[in-house]
C-alpha cells in the first residue's frame, strides 16, 4: 500500500442497536465530512451487519443505506448469524469477493460508540504513516 489513501472501510457489527446504530453513524459522517473536506476524492465504504438481531436494528440500517449515500461514502449491509467474529469475519469474506480490497484500510466501530469530528483525519493520518497497519478498531 502507497501512503495515498484513495478509499477505506468503515465496518459495524450491530447486534440489537437499533437505538444507537443512527447516533453512532452520524457522529462518524461528521468525522467523515471533516475528513472529506481535506480530501474531497476519497471513497468511505461503510458495511453495516446485522448479526442475529431480534429488534429494528437491520431497519436503522436500511435507513441509513437510504438516506446517507452520497459520492463519497458507499454504504453495503450484510446480515450474519449472532456473533460478533462471525460477523466480523462476514464481513470480511464480503470485502475480499465483491469489493476487490486491496490493500484497502478497515476501521471497525462498535455501533454504540460516537466518535469525535477529528477521529478519521487521525486515523487515516496514522495508517498513512505506519502503512503496514491494515486495521484498526474503534471502541469506548
Amino acid at each position: 500500500m502507497n501512503n495515498e489513501i484513495e478509499e477505506f472501510f468503515i465496518i459495524y457489527v450491530a447486534y440489537n442497536e437499533e437505538k444507537s446504530l443512527l447516533p453512532s453513524f452520524l457522529s462518524a459522517k461528521k468525522s467523515l465530512n471533516n475528513y472529506f473536506s481535506l480530501n474531497p476524492k476519497v471513497k468511505a465504504h461503510v458495511l453495516i451487519c446485522p448479526n442475529g438481531c431480534t429488534d429494528k436494528t437491520l431497519e436503522v440500517a436500511e435507513q441509513i443505506k437510504n438516506n446517507y449515500k452520497s459520492e463519497n461514502i458507499i454504504i453495503d449491509i450484510i446480515s450474519s448469524s449472532k456473533g460478533m467474529v462471525i460477523a466480523q469475519n462476514k464481513c470480511l469474506a464480503y470485502i475480499r469477493k465483491n469489493k476487490k480490497w486491496n490493500d484497502c484500510p478497515l476501521i471497525f466501530i462498535d455501533a454504540d460508540s460516537f466518535i469525535e469530528e477529528r477521529v478519521i483525519t487521525a486515523v487515516i493520518g496514522q495508517l498513512k504513516k505506519f502503512p503496514k497497519l491494515q486495521a484498526v478498531g474503534i471502541q469506548p
